[in-house]
């Protein structure tokens, strides 16, 4: 990675794209298409469903755990688990669901409430 500048870009956790794949529909609404669209409709731009990756077109529409696990062609996380404080709580989550997405929003707000205190 020497000499190799990133282009850091917002990934959508659940994917934003209208084809929904499979291993989504089951995972974030138990196999109910139109359950998942509807997941997808309201959360999908949350805060909580965002975060940021030098390797948005290595991720795309990846299950969950292949954008938690991806690694490169030398073994290094270019995925969830990547080291950035940003992606601990992805890095270390079996699953991805509403409640999560939910969570982490919070979290995140808490967060940048106490970075970006305004007195």
């Amino acid at each position: 990675m020497e000499n190799k500048l990133f282009d850091w870009t917002i990934e959508h956790i659940f994917p934003q794209g209208q084809n929904i794949p499979t291993s989504w529909v089951d995972m974030i609404a138990d196999g109910d298409e139109e359950r998942a669209r509807e997941i997808q409709q309201n959360h999908v731009h949350r805060l909580g469903n965002l975060t940021i990756t030098g390797f948005n077109s290595a991720l795309g529409n990846k299950s969950f755990a292949e954008k938690r696990d991806r690694t490169d062609r030398q073994g290094r996380f270019v995925g969830f688990k990547n080291n950035l404080s940003l992606n601990q709580y992805l890095a270390n989550a079996e699953a991805w669901t509403v409640e999560r997405i939910e969570e982490r929003t919070e979290k995140l707000i808490d967060q940048a409430m106490v970075l970006f205190r305004l007195d």
